[in-house]
């Protein structure tokens, strides 16, 4: 997992245009069909894509979607695990 995170970092990294062209305000809601279309179909298996699609729609979203991508912290996130 902390590979695919990785590649993904790099990804973002690579294609700033394709994912972060309202870096000030887009929100978790606002990446995740882009991640979903341009990264996940590609880099997961069926399965993965869907289990891994449930879960950010289920259980992250909810809690994190609304939220700035540049005002989500390190520690947001700790407590939610």
């Amino acid at each position: 997992m902390m590979r695919l995170l990785i590649l993904f970092e790099e990804e973002m990294k690579q294609n700033k245009d394709v994912y972060f062209s309202d870096i000030e305000s887009i929100t978790l809601n606002n990446l995740f069909p882009r991640w979903k279309e341009n990264y996940a179909k590609q880099h997961y298996s069926a399965r993965s894509f869907h289990d891994n699609c449930t879960h950010l729609e289920k259980r992250i979203l909810p809690i994190f979607g609304q939220m700035k991508l540049k005002d989500i912290k390190k520690v947001d996130v700790v407590f939610f695990v």
